[in-house]
């Protein structure tokens, strides 16, 4: 075991009756080294994923239990937002941002044990839609010729709304 020793003054004091605490600490054990992983597995290897913002997760199974692993990322646009490291199986959370080019683009997750061995996932985000519109397309009055598309109407004596006869009156 350790010895501690500790040596209290109370300087120039009048007062004898004076009294100290003294407060000791330990740091922890070492800390263990890891377990190394025989075996990384993940739920799927790819995955294709559309243009925009997506938050995805992929399921790992780490055995034996307790062997610890890390998780990277090879690209910017595709982030690992919790799991980054672990013990044992879980889950790996990340987040791909929103792609504005038309292009596709792949990124891979790596996860490596600790004796070295290593799984991926690999992620194919699709490149934004483009619609290629002639110039001429859009452009003009719409089409047709400007009328409401309502019937001709034909005059005298037709008919009230509803199949009336207009009424006559005599106002003095």
């Amino acid at each position: 075991g350790a010895i501690l020793t500790a040596t209290a003054s109370t300087g120039n004091s009048a007062n004898p009756n004076r009294s100290a605490t003294l407060l000791h600490t330990q740091a922890g054990a070492p800390a263990a080294t890891s377990i190394a992983c025989t075996s990384l597995k993940l739920e799927r290897g790819s995955e294709q994923q559309g243009p925009n913002i997506i938050n995805g997760a992929v399921g790992l199974i780490a055995t034996p239990t307790g062997c610890g692993w890390t998780a990277a990322s090879n690209q910017a646009w595709l982030s690992i937002t919790q799991g980054a490291s672990g013990k044992g199986s879980g889950s790996i959370n990340y987040q791909v941002i929103a792609n504005a080019t038309s292009e596709e683009r792949k990124g891979v997750l790596t996860i490596t044990g600790a004796a070295g061995i290593a799984t991926t996932i690999t992620v194919v985000q699709a490149g934004t839609a483009t619609l290629n519109i002639p110039a001429e397309a859009g452009s003009g009055d719409g089409g047709g010729d400007g009328s409401s598309g309502a019937g001709e109407g034909s005059g005298g004596g037709g008919e009230a709304p509803g199949g009336r006869q207009p009424r006559e009156t005599d106002e003095q």
